[in-house]
Formats: C-alpha cells, structure tokens, sequence
C-alpha cells in the first residue's frame, strides 16, 4: 500500500485524557490534585499498581482508565482527577522501558553480546557519526570540492546544524538490517560505508532543499533567531541551491555504488516521497491563498503529505542499501507516516509555549491546536479561533488571548492525546516485521525522537516538570 493510500486516525472517538501541554502559572489546576499530599498518593497507588500487575507500553485508553481509577479509589480522590491520572499512569507504564533503552545504550558502548542484535547498535555513537559526516570536509570528500558560488552557498547550508534525524534514520535502519561482512549477500565493508554516506547525505540534501523552499514559500526571513538562507542571501540564490541540493540528492543515489537495480529503487522512493512532500505543500499554500477553517482532520492530511515522505525516504533508503527494501517497506511506510504526522503535533505543541511559535501557528500555517480548538469553542471564544484557525486576523488574538481560549477548549489535551495515538500507531506498525533486530531498534529510535516532549500538572519551565 502506498503512503498516498493511508488515512489518518479517526479523531472523533479521542476524548480528552490528559492535562493541558502547555501551562504558564504554577498553581495547580482545578483538574489536578491539590495538595503535594494528593499528588504524592496518587502516583504512590499507581506504582504499587505497577508492581501487582505488569503494565507492557504502550497502554490502551481502556487500559489507561481502568488503572487510573484503580488508584484515584485507593488514594481517596475522585474522578475529578481522572485525566491526570491516567497521564501519570502512562508516564509510570513507560518507566522501566526507558531504564531499559538507557541501560541499552551502555551496553552498546561496551559491545556486551546479546541475541537481539540491536542492542548491540550503539546509537549514541552511530548519531555522531553521522553528525561527523556533515563536517565540511567530509562533505567535500563525497561531494567533491564545491565549484562556483551556488555549490558553496548549498555546502554552508548542509553543513549547518541541526539533529540529523533524518540520515541517521537511513543509517540505523542499514546497520540493523545489513548483513554480516563474509555472508550471503554481503559486500565489502568499503562499499558498504560508501553506499551509506551516499544515501544519508542524499537524504540531508532533499530535507535542507525542503526547508529553502519552504521558507521562500512561507516569507520566512528568520527561523528560531537565526536569519534563513532567504532571509541572508535573498529569494534568488536560496531558490536555486534549493534546486541544487536536491539534484545533488539524486546525483549521490546515482553514484553511491549500489547495483542497478537498488540504485532505481532508492531513486523511486526519493521521487515519491518527493512528489508527496510537494502535493502537501501545494495544499498548505493553496490554503494560504484562500485560507478557510479547517477541521483536524484536513490538517492532519496536510502534516502527512508534507512531514511523513521526509521519515520515509530515510527509512526506505537505509533498507534498500542493506538489499533487503522489499520485505520492510510497508511496515516502514506505516511507522514513517505515524511518526511523522506525530513529529509534527509535537511541533504545534512546542509552539504554543513562546509568543513567537504561537505567531506562526496563527500566521503560517495550518496549526491542529487552533483547528481542534475552533471546532470546540463557544461564545466569544469561537469567534476568535475561528478566524485564527481560518487564517484571517482578529483584533483580540493577542498570545495571551489566544492561549486562554485553546485551554478553555482543552485542545492542547486533545492535541497532546493525539500525539500519544500516533505513537502508539507508529508501534503498533512494527508488529509486522519478522526483524526483532530492526523493530527492537525503531522502537529505541521513537524514544530519541519523542523523549524530550512530557506533560505533567503544573508548570513546565526549562524542560522540567514542577511537582
């Protein structure tokens, strides 16, 4: 099944069942247990529920609410506090899975034998290396010494920052499924570091080409405090290393000294995962011409084509250069379009935090909050998200304002649920591999992409959780 045949999940059977994501005062909400007391309890009646019947993550909402109030009864509180409840509940679920994951990756420094394969993958390690590979003159030894302004402009823009998920999705996903040097099916271990920095780089290339376009698109002349490259060097020259990067993306999958028949292969999936970044562009900009409300589930549409293709292709190429991207494809297909659509009401949620990202959800783009929030609202609330979530200015949407009107419709909740389900749906996916090595290692990948974003009552400053 192709990525353009999948739907995303239905939301109308969520309900809301966790606290709001973003919190600007400390005291506790009327939702959440009042006193350190309670809360201590609670979480106390959940853990001995832990140790009396094992919970494997990730949990049903079922699951969830049976536990949750499991516990509210023995600590003595309503159900008032179900929805922080059953947040606590998931966060304990997952608690001995991340002590695993982390004593995982001190086992890999150290190469203790084990019989799945993939905790012997040291990601902490693979994750630096591939961040080496973009060093300038690594880049330069596979790229070859930039010629002429463009190709140097396009070599400072690749070789800027960022976390590099993306080529070390292909990476990880290639170490796991590749064969051991000397059996069937093997090549030399030169071939297979030069097919790999090919197809990595490849990948960073189409995604540093998606986001010059994409700012040129948007007007975007500074991104986080920092200028974009339209924003430093003009509409002009940020267009045409866009272009540049991405023939160079093709140029490395042409070259990488893969056989004829992966190197079509690894060319077809960049092309379609190519073609679908740019249909869900198209609908993000034919919506910023005439912009109109819309309703979750047209904005979910949208992160799938534009966010999904970007995991996928890393995906895919890493298991075409392991010569074994037929039998994983689907089930990656799958995973990439959960985590994606995932990865990006993660970023909704991140923005709803400073006036500056809020300011982009209501300027910009399609935004799920303001979409879930405009379909809830009431009174002088609707009026209000409407015309944000429509893309259209409203003389009252001050970030203040608006993050009032959000809560009071629990979208952030709804929003923050919803990003659960998808990791749930993204785990769920790899049920059908036959690879314990390579499910093993997605799921250790889910929890380095989505382990920095918690929720929890009270205030969230710095990353921390007040308690």
């Amino acid at each position: 099944m192709s990525t353009a045949d999948r739907s995303p999940i239905a939301l109308s059977n969520l309900q809301p069942t966790v606290p709001p994501a973003v919190v600007r005062s400390c005291s506790p909400q009327p939702s959440i247990p009042q006193t350190r007391a309670e809360r201590d309890a609670l979480r106390g009646a959940i853990r001995r529920g832990m140790l009396a019947e094992k919970a494997v993550p990730p949990l049903g909402l079922d699951e969830l609410r049976r536990r949750a109030r499991a516990a509210l009864a023995e600590a003595g509180l309503g159900d008032t506090y179900l929805d922080y409840a059953v947040l606590i509940v998931s966060n304990e679920s997952w608690r001995d899975a991340l002590a695993a994951v982390d004593i995982d990756w001190v086992c890999d420094s150290i190469h203790l034998e084990a019989t799945d394969r993939s905790r012997q993958l040291d990601l902490g390690g693979l994750h630096d290396t591939v961040r080496a590979w973009f060093e300038p003159a690594a880049l330069d030894e596979v790229l070859g010494p930039p010629v002429g302004h463009a190709e140097e402009v396009a070599r400072q823009w690749l070789a800027v920052g960022g976390r590099r998920w993306r080529p070390f999705l292909a990476t990880a996903v290639f170490e796991a499924l590749r064969p051991a040097v000397g059996s069937a099916g093997s090549v030399s271990a030169a071939d297979d570091t030069r097919a790999l920095r090919h197809a990595a780089v490849a990948v960073e290339c189409f995604h540093k080409a998606s986001l010059v376009h994409d700012d040129i698109e948007d007007g975007d002349l500074e991104r986080y405090g920092e200028p974009t490259l339209c924003g430093a060097q003009g509409v002009p020259v940020a267009l045409n290393v866009g272009d540049l990067l991405i023939g160079e993306g093709y140029r490395l999958l042409a070259d990488s000294g893969l056989d004829a028949q992966r190197v079509r292969a690894a060319v077809r999936e960049a092309a379609a995962s190519q073609r679908l970044l740019c249909q869900g562009q198209g609908a993000e900009l034919a919506w910023s011409r005439a912009p109109v409300q819309l309703v979750s589930r047209q904005v979910l549409e949208i992160f799938r084509l534009k966010t999904a293709p970007a995991f996928d292709v890393a995906l895919q190429l890493g298991a075409i250069c392991a010569g074994r991207g037929a039998e994983v494809a689907d089930v990656l297909r799958a995973y990439s379009e959960a985590v994606g659509i995932a990865y990006q009401i993660k970023d909704d949620l991140e923005d709803l935090q400073d006036d500056a990202g809020l300011a982009r959800q209501a300027e910009a783009r399609p935004s799920v909050v303001l979409a879930l929030a405009a379909e809830k609202a009431r009174g002088d609330d609707r009026e209000l998200l409407a015309a944000i979530a429509g893309g259209r200015r409203h003389e009252a949407a001050t970030p203040a304002r608006l993050r009032e009107a959000i809560r009071a419709t629990k979208a952030d909740e709804k929003a923050a649920l919803l990003l659960e389900s998808y990791r749930e749906q993204a785990v769920r996916a790899l049920e059908g591999l036959a690879d314990p090595t390579l499910e093993g290692l997605l799921r250790r990948v889910l929890w380095r992409i989505f382990n920095d974003l918690h929720f929890e009552g009270g205030c969230r400053q710095q990353g921390a959780v007040a308690r």
